[in-house]
């Protein structure tokens, strides 16, 4: 079988979103398409890559303020949860065979809960199903691990509809579990909602806090940090369950995820509050590359750098700032499996994936470096 021999290809475009306004009448700063000229042949028979090897962009010029929140969506919120919570039991001294066990779940569920449509019982293959027919869908119903696999279930939370176990029951599993361990029917409802935490009058720890305090006085509760642990006052008397943001977690320096609840009310915390690292990140996307992951999302980037890091002085009577970007080592993405490329779209986002601010009277400019795929 003779080999095909790759034709070399190196190609630089340079675009603009000043350019084929004719085209793309809706080209702006931070959103821009280009036509090109001369179309670049790619796809199976000459896989091809890009690089992005420069950038400039005349961002809004920085406020002379640093602040802790308003750089990505969500920083500033808190998840309150309230969980609402009835609890039967079913002992098992009064029980000792499963039968006995779904009876009497039964006649405790009509007692106690009959407006929830709870139920147990065996099915012609002989498997519990449990049903929960309830019409609130945030209800859930939580039982102890030993008892769900006696039952023959894998899973100890059910939601509403009908659950059918995996297995059959066992009684001999049954009788292994301990007569002071009861059969806790865990019934609750989890009620969400989010604090908003206004901007500290000054980027310290204690205004924070103060701030924290105050977009949580609606619940009751309250936070305290004396420097090496944080902790939530009003979650072990009232149901509440409470997690900061991401990002205001990595500034209490806690282990994410972490919910404040009654079983947990503090953590180990060791605060910093480092402005350099809250801006936004630029990210720059094209519609000719392959998605690639980034921050838990996949997305077709070509390239991501730190505004902070990477903005010059840039002097000019309208007092802008230009970023101008000379990576050492160009990176190299997979163009998308097309044909042809007959334009190529450019648009620039933040973290969240939010076109950032476009200034008036000024233009982006982009390069790019097509070659033959090295992967």
């Amino acid at each position: 079988m003779a080999l095909r021999k790759m034709t070399p290809f190196s190609k630089y475009v340079t675009m603009s979103s000043n350019s084929s306004r004719s085209f793309f009448p809706a080209n702006k700063t931070n959103s821009f398409r280009n036509k090109l000229l001369d179309q670049i042949k790619c796809g199976e028979s000459l896989p091809l890559e890009v690089a992005l090897c420069d950038l400039w962009y005349f961002p809004k010029a920085n406020k002379e303020k640093q602040t802790i929140f308003g750089h990505h969506d969500g920083d500033n919120k808190i998840t309150v949860i309230l969980r609402y919570k009835m609890i039967i039991n079913v002992w098992k001294k009064e029980v000792s065979r499963y039968e006995e066990i779904l009876n009497k779940s039964n006649e405790l569920f009509q007692r106690y809960a009959p407006t929830l449509g709870l139920f147990l019982r065996v099915d012609k293959f002989h498997k519990v199903l449990f049903g929960f027919s309830n019409k609130d869908e945030k209800d859930k119903v939580e039982i102890p691990q030993d008892y769900a696999l006696a039952l023959g279930f894998n899973v100890t939370l059910f939601p509403k509809g009908e659950t059918m176990a995996e297995n059959p029951p066992s009684n001999d599993m049954l009788n292994d579990i301990d007569l002071t361990m009861p059969l806790s029917y865990n019934i609750f409802r989890d009620e969400l909602s989010y604090a908003t935490v206004e901007e500290p009058a000054e980027p310290t720890v204690d205004s924070l806090m103060k701030n924290i305090n105050t977009s949580l006085q609606t619940y009751k509760i309250s936070f305290t940090y004396d420097g090496n642990v944080i902790s939530a006052d009003g979650v072990q008397r009232s149901g509440y369950m409470v997690r900061f943001s991401t990002f205001l977690e990595t500034i209490f320096g806690i282990v994410s995820p972490f919910w404040f609840n009654y079983d947990h009310p503090s953590s180990p915390s060791v605060a910093n509050i480092d402005l350099d690292v809250l801006h936004d990140h630029l990210l720059v996307l094209s519609n000719v590359i392959e998605p690639q992951f980034f921050n838990g999302k996949s997305i077709p980037y070509l390239g991501i750098f730190s505004t902070d890091k990477q903005i010059v002085s840039w002097k000019s009577t309208t007092d802008v700032s230009l970023v101008h970007k000379y990576p050492a080592n160009l990176l190299y993405y997979p163009v998308v499996d097309l044909d042809t490329i007959q334009d190529i779209e450019i648009q620039l986002c933040n973290e969240n994936m939010n076109q950032i601010p476009k200034m008036r009277d000024r233009h982006t400019t982009v390069l790019l470096h097509f070659r033959n795929r090295t992967f």
